[in-house]
């Protein structure tokens, strides 16, 4: 209060002014202040908060980014894993195929744990010389204009009949090995 007086030098003015309104003046620069000092020790706050929020962000994408490629190498191990196994598979069932068509083993194998037995795939058309298919057993593809592919329905129905159709022919009788 006393260095509001002290600013208020002029005399005419100090007698103009209430006691009250100086205890306003001098409540409003105390508030002023405060407020000012409050503002500035919120920004400071408020600049900490967001830094953190920041470095959290930043870690937080750092271990997403090691996740992803974490889950990319592992998805990748199990691929390739489950390539290797598909091949090993196949390789083994094609030696039991080899033996059992070697030896006639009598179909079906019955044992404790599986039951191995050879289904006979029906025969299908081949066909080697597209072009040389008579046009009756082409058909219209009416997505691809102008496009025509072979009606193996037809032809095969055709080549089970006994027809010589140039450019298809039926294929050999094939067994699948099954094992349940």
């Amino acid at each position: 209060m006393r260095a509001l007086m002290d600013t208020l030098s002029d005399a005419s003015l100090c007698e103009d002014l209430q006691h009250g309104d100086i205890q306003a003046i001098a409540d409003h620069q105390a508030a002023q202040q405060a407020f000012d000092e409050t503002t500035q020790d919120l920004h400071a706050k408020l600049r900490a908060y967001v830094a953190y929020a920041l470095e959290l962000r930043v870690e937080r994408q750092a271990r997403e980014a090691y996740m992803d490629a974490i889950v990319a190498n592992v998805l990748d191990k199990m691929r390739r894993a489950n390539e290797r196994d598909q091949k090993k598979e196949e390789w083994l069932l094609g030696r039991v195929k080899e033996v059992v068509e070697q030896y006639q083993v009598p179909m079906p194998l019955k044992c404790k744990e599986f039951t191995i037995a050879l289904q006979k795939l029906p025969p299908s058309c081949e066909i080697t010389n597209e072009n040389a298919l008579p046009t009756e057993y082409l058909r219209h593809i009416p997505a691809v204009a102008a496009s025509t592919a072979p009606d193996k329905k037809r032809i095969l129905a055709d080549l089970k009949d006994g027809v010589v159709i140039p450019g298809a022919n039926m294929s050999k009788a094939t067994y699948k090995l099954v094992i349940k």
